[in-house]
Formats: C-alpha cells, structure tokens, sequence
C-alpha cells in the first residue's frame, strides 16, 4: 500500500490536471471581508468551477469524495457527512450545534450537515477551509468549514442538459441555465434527478435495500444596485423520495426506507459606501424533514427548522488596516413525531457577537479575532417521550491569531492559532425524559467541548507547481460523554481528551506536451502523526491517512482521468459483533473519459472501483462493486 502510494505521489513534479491556483483568487468564507488566497492564515482549498465540471461529479457528496480526502461517512442511504482533520459534520436530522464541522451555503449555516442536501446544478464552486473558525461562525467549527458559493448568473446567458446511465439501473439527468438578464440582473437555475436499485459489492453479492430516488430544484437571482450595492438570493429544495437503510451485513433490514426533503431560502446584501465602509448582512431559513420507515414499530418523523440573520460591519484604513465587527442570531426548533419517537421536542436560539482585525504590512499579513456566543436551549415534551419541559442557558469565547508572510513571490509562510468549541445540545443540558426503559438526565453544568490549534505552514507556486505543506495540532478536551448515574438513569459529563495531529499536503503541476496534448497530475493527502484518546487508545473512525491523486490528459477533443482514493488503516466498531477491530487499509481507483463530439456535444465513458474491491468507508456498509457508466452532455 505504502509503496504505492508514494509511488503515485512522485509523479506529481512533472504534470498536473488543471491549471495550478491563482494565489490572487479571492476566498470569502476564512475572513469576514474577500482576501486574496495569499493573505490568508488558514489552510484553505478551493474546488473550481473548472474541476467540478470536469469531474462529472452531480452531487456535492461526489464532489467533496473526488478532492476532499477526510474521514467523513461515505456509505449508502441518505446519511452522507463531511470530515476534515478527524471531526465531523452530522448526517442526521438533529440540530447542528451538535456538529464537529460547518457546512454553509453562501456563507450562512444549513440546518443539515448532510452536503446532499443541495442542490448540485446551482453551485459555482466549495470553498473549505481546515482548522478552527469559531471566531467567525459559532459553535462546531472545529474541524472546519465546508461553504458551497452558488452561482450569480454573469456575462451571457448559457446552460446544458445532460443523461448518464450506469450499473444498478442507475439513472442520472440534470438541466442548469445561468447568465445575465440585463446589465444589472443575473439568474441560474437547475433540476436534477437520479434514481438507482440495490447494487452489488466487491465480493458479487447483492446488497439489498440499496435503491435511491431524489431530485431537486435550485434558483439565484443575482442584482447590481449600483451604487446602492448588490443583492443575492438563494432557493433550494431536494426531495430523497426514497432509500434504503441497509444496516449492518449481518441483520438486513429490507423493509425499512428513508425519506428525507430540504428547503432552504436566503437572501443577502453587500455595499461599499463612499467613506469605506463595506456592509453586509443575510437572513436565511430552512427545513430539514426526515422520515425512518421501519416494518416493526412504524414511521419516526423529524422535523428541524432554523431561521436567522447575519450582518458585518467593515472600515479600512491606510494606516491600521481593516476592522470589522458583526453579529449573527439564529432560532431553532426540533419536533420528533410518529410511531416510534420517544425523543422529545427541542427549541432554541442563539446569538454571537464577534470581531476581526486585519492588517497587510508588506508582504507580512497579521489577522486577529475574538468571537462571543450565548445560546439558550429548551426541552419540550414530544408526542411520544416522557418529558419535562427545562431550559438552560450557555455561552462561550472564542479567539483566534494568524500571520502569513512571503519571502518572495514564489514562497509564502503562513500560521495559525486559535480555538473551537461545540456547544452542548438542549437534550444534554436541559433533558429530562425516558427512551423505552431508560431515562435522560440532563447536566445543566456541561461545559463546551473545546479545541485549541495551532498549525504552521508552507505554500509554493513556480512555473505551474502549485504545493501546500500544512502541520496541524488540535488539543480537543471536555469532550462530552453518556454517564450511568447511580439512580440507574443515563446522563452526560464532560471527562475525555484527543489529540490529534498531522499534515494536510496539496500538491499539482501544470505541464503541456505539444500544443494538442497536456498532461497533469494532482494529490490532496490528509495524514495523522497523532490520533490518540486521553487513554492513549486510537481515536475510531479515524483513518491513519486519506489521499486522493490523479493523472490526466488532454489530446485535442479526447480528456482522459485515472484518479485513486486512499484510505488508511483506522478502528471501527463491527456491528455483527459489537466489538472494536482492526480495519485495513485500501485503495479504490477510478477512471473516466470524454470526447468533444461538436464544441456543444460531448459524451463520456467511466468505470468505478474498477478492481472490483470489496470494501467500506464504514463497517457494515459495504459500498458498491466495479460499476460502469456513460451519458451525454450538451451545453448552448
């Protein structure tokens, strides 16, 4: 494994598969005003809107599983996640205080940390960024940032349709049209829909209740208010009609289904005045309904619903730099209803007041930030569950320091210190309910979940190489943990300690042939030099390393790709047996090809997991075997 993998990594100098970044490109989600990539502290890449297209992928799960090597879960059903540097986002319907790493959209939270929730025709490119960014977003920015930015309908008006069929009778169609409708109006649009029936693993068996059908619908209308500034609004909705909660290996469940619908809708404002002051603000809501089908007690329905607003206030000057002050609010409700519920109903707000300093001296760039949140959580009594109704209230700071600094126009240093928390949930603070034969008891002294990084670093571009070597340390303490309490009821504390520790390495090349062929290469490798619990056992769920590499061509109308993931070895419980296990390490490889039929007209050909391994990201979900696809693309 090893020997390959560094084997694929050596041939990354010579080539590359798209242009190398542009260290002048602008990032919006690692400060509170634009900055040059440059300038910025953070670890941060960026998926072009280039990469997204070429990589066929169709949904924001594929897209991030192509470029973002993490520890996030990839595995059937509707409960994809994101990781990054050994933290989470939440696949489930719960709240998202809960969550280890943000997903955004246009810069406001999304009431899921399930990227499939939106829609995939509407994005323009993701932004993530690795470490702590609680200064800037709150509670469970403490792996990172995921921000998926939509598209703003510029220049003229262009679109495309198209359909791709694989194995599993696995169907795929999408439209998407963008551009501008006057000199200051923008749009963009898409719908897309896939459907899939249960697939075959890597050792030839079925497995079963693996079907999928959704689809979803997106919008943006962009408008240049001259001098009265710019607005964007944001609509969204994806409709998971049905799929398959396949379970572990040993204890199928054929006859349970999922439904699961999002909805989203926000809108936001920026304007520079005359005197150099940048506004911004956004309000934005959404729904996130999940529905468990299960053949013994019945359906289980959750609902979340979240509504908030967002404002920034900017001044730069010549002398001190930028200052920028904001505040966010939002509200949140969880309603749990249905045959099988016993959680109880949750509600919520939250407010952060937060401030960033940010100065450019040359080719020295400082940036500071100090954030304070307060939350106040409630139990409800549910449909179901035995509750009584408890509220807590709770608040945490947060604060953060970082400097980069060229030495010359080819080699830049950047570091990074700062903290992250997780704010405790309603149920854990305030609960007081049974769940079939056992009561919760919550800890009204809860402390956050805490996470103290430092990271240091290198990046370089020279004539089309672009690399980025990032070592990263996170004390993460006061984790929070389920107690059996002497009454015999279940309750939290807060007891464990992690460390983890590694380095995030982004390497490609940029190299042509002749004028009619090009050849590239690329690698993104997150690896662990720490992963241990305050026990000094290893963190679960947590692979030794995760890579992603790629080699590609360009010849005339012919674009080849052949791209590995790698994923190394990690514990994990095994459902069958309840018990922790070694998990070894493997490789999946992949392969695609398109032909430029006209200028308008292409089609493509691919195979994935083309060994036929069989394996899973995790235990019990076995993902699909070799599957074959083709399809057509046609833009106007």
């Amino acid at each position: 494994m090893k020997k390959w993998f560094f084997l694929l990594l050596g041939l990354l100098y010579p080539v590359q598969a798209s242009a190398a970044p542009d260290l002048s490109e602008i990032v919006v989600t690692a400060t509170v005003l634009p900055s040059q990539v440059a300038t910025v502290s953070s670890d941060v890449q960026i998926i072009t809107s280039r990469e997204l297209r070429d990589s066929g992928a169709r949904t924001v799960t594929e897209a991030l599983s192509r470029f973002v090597p993490s520890n996030g879960k990839i595995q059937p059903g509707a409960y994809s996640s994101v990781g990054l540097r050994g933290f989470n986002s939440l696949s489930s319907v719960s709240s998202v205080l809960g969550d280890s790493v943000i997903i955004l959209l246009d810069g406001t939270r999304l009431a899921t940390g399930n990227p499939d929730a939106i829609p995939f025709t509407i994005v323009d490119h993701i932004e993530i960024v690795r470490g702590p960014s609680s200064v800037l977003y709150g509670s469970s920015a403490m792996g990172g940032v995921v921000n998926i930015i939509t598209k703003r309908g510029k220049d003229g008006m262009k679109g495309s349709v198209g359909l791709s069929f694989g194995s599993f009778d696995t169907a795929k169609a999408y439209a998407a049209a963008s551009g501008s409708l006057n000199e200051n109006w923008g749009a963009a649009f898409g719908v897309s829909g896939m459907k899939s029936r249960d697939y075959k693993t890597g050792s030839g068996e079925v497995y079963k209740n693996t079907r999928n059908a959704n689809a979803d619908i997106g919008f943006t209308v962009t408008g240049d208010l001259e001098k009265a500034g710019e607005i964007h609004v944001v609509g969204a909705y994806k409709n998971i009609f049905d799929t398959g909660t396949p379970g572990s290996e040993s204890w199928l469940t054929p006859s349970d289904t999922v439904a699961l619908s999002y909805a989203h809708l926000s809108a936001s404002y920026r304007n520079t005045l005359d005197c150099g002051i940048d506004l911004a603000a956004a309000v934005y809501g959404d729904e996130n309904r999940y529905v468990y089908g299960d053949a013994w007690s019945g359906d289980s329905r959750y609902k979340n619903t979240t509504i908030g607003i967002k404002s920034t206030i900017s001044k730069h000057t010549d002398r001190f730099g930028t200052f920028s002050l904001g505040a966010d609010i939002s509200r949140f409700k969880e309603k749990a209803y249905g045959d099988a519920v016993y959680q109880p109903d949750l509600s919520g707000y939250t407010l952060g007041i937060f401030a960033e300093h940010k100065m450019d001296i040359g080719p020295l760039s400082l940036t500071e930030g100090a954030r304070y949140d307060y939350n106040r959580s409630t139990v409800h009594k549910g449909m179901l569950a035995d509750s009584i109704r408890g509220s807590k209230s709770f608040s945490h700071f947060s604060w953060a320091l970082g400097a980069t600094y060229w030495l010359n126009d080819n080699i830049g240093l950047k570091a990074n210190l700062g903290t992250s928390f997780v704010a405790p949930t309603a149920v854990k603070l305030a609960g007081n309910y049974s769940d079939g034969w056992s009561r919760y008891i919550g800890n009204p002294d809860l402390k956050a979940e805490k996470g103290l990084t430092w990271q240091i670093g290198a990046e370089a571009e020279y004539m089309g190489l672009h690399a980025e070597l990032m070592y990263f340390r996170t004390h993460y303490r006061d984790r929070i943990s389920q107690i059996l309490l002497p009454t015999w009821d279940y309750s939290w504390y807060n007891a464990e300690s992690q460390d983890i520790a590694g380095f995030d390495l982004r390497v490609n090349k940029t190299f042509a042939i002749t004028d009619d062929l090009a050849l590239g290469a690329y690698a993104n490798a997150e690896y662990f030099t720490t992963r241990k619990n305050h026990d000094r056992t290893l963190v679960n769920y947590l692979p030794r390393y995760s890579a992603i590499a790629g080699i590609k061509a360009d010849y005339k109308r012919i674009h080849a790709d052949f791209n590995a993931r790698f994923t190394g070895s990690q514990k994990q419980t095994d459902f069958s047996t309840y018990m922790l296990t070694d998990v070894s390490p493997f490789v999946i490889y992949n392969a695609k090809v398109s032909v430029d039929v006209t200028p308008a007209l292409s089609v493509h050909f691919g195979i994935n997991n083309i060994t036929n391994k069989h394996y899973a990201y995790t235990l019990g979900y076995p993902m699909p075997g070799r599957a074959y696809y083709a399809g057509l693309d046609y833009s106007f």
